[in-house]
């Protein structure tokens, strides 16, 4: 049972983590976030999905103390999966904000919203 739910709290967690990475970008915007990860868990949780080719980890030109962590083209590809998760989130767990919430429903076609939301992420990454 210890393995099943250290598998399941990492999996929450990274799945926490993921869902924020289209407004976050950096160590101290995920450790200050409403998420409440501790910055050890959040530093193995990043670490762990840099490794599994989920995110990668850059620093700007501007600043050589900040890390950045965007999404890589797999991590990309998680989108519909956190679509679906976060409105689960939003309907079982804790209610989103209501600008959020708007994004993720003002668009019934799915397709179309992961397409919105991919090119957004984009825009603000590239």
């Amino acid at each position: 049972m210890k393995f099943y739910d250290n598998q399941f709290g990492n999996k929450c967690i990274n799945s926490k983590i993921l869902i924020t990475f289209h407004r976050k970008k950096t160590f101290k915007e995920f450790s200050e976030g409403e998420e409440s990860i501790a910055t050890n868990i959040l530093s193995s949780r990043l670490k762990n999905l840099e490794n599994i080719g989920f995110i990668s980890k850059m620093k700007p030109s501007d600043n050589k103390k900040t890390n950045l962590y965007p999404l890589t083209t797999k991590g990309l590809s998680l989108t519909p999966v956190i679509i679906e998760l976060a409105l689960w989130t939003n309907y079982n767990i804790k209610p989103m904000n209501d600008h959020e919430l708007k994004l993720w429903t003002e668009i019934e076609d799915k397709n179309k919203l992961q397409e919105l939301i991919i090119k957004r992420y984009k825009e603000k990454t590239h």
